[in-house]
């Protein structure tokens, strides 16, 4: 079983934890959603704080294999190698290919993406 912790309260998509749920969605793997209140500092317990030392979301979980591991593209990566290799290329040239563009969204793409969301009352 696959648990992910995200932030409480704020659209998922939001969050950095948005791109592994949205990935755990494409995978159509099961996974609990475990949801964490900044507000009121669940982030900052030394419970959490032994899962992920920054205090930050997303923090996974799978309990399979008793690993625990957090950053959002770290673990986007270890899903795609666990449940579907192919998204991260077959050769060399792919795989870098795909990281060019994983790592652009994160710099250029995922703020001006989060304020739009932010702003539509769709996602609110």
């Amino acid at each position: 079983m696959l648990k992910i912790y995200a932030p409480l309260g704020a659209p998922l998509i939001s969050s950095s934890a948005g791109r592994c749920f949205l990935l755990l969605e494409e995978l159509g793997v099961n996974y609990e959603p475990v949801f964490i209140d900044f507000k009121k500092g669940e982030n900052k317990t030394e419970e959490y704080l032994k899962l992920n030392p920054n205090g930050k979301i997303p923090t996974l979980i799978d309990t399979e294999e008793n690993f625990v591991l957090w950053e959002s593209m770290a673990i986007n990566n270890y899903l795609c190698e666990k449940y579907k290799p192919e998204l991260l290329g077959e050769n060399l040239k792919e795989r870098a290919i795909i990281n060019q563009w994983n790592y652009w969204i994160i710099s250029e793409y995922q703020v001006p993406i989060v304020q739009v969301i932010n702003t539509n009352e769709i996602f609110t």
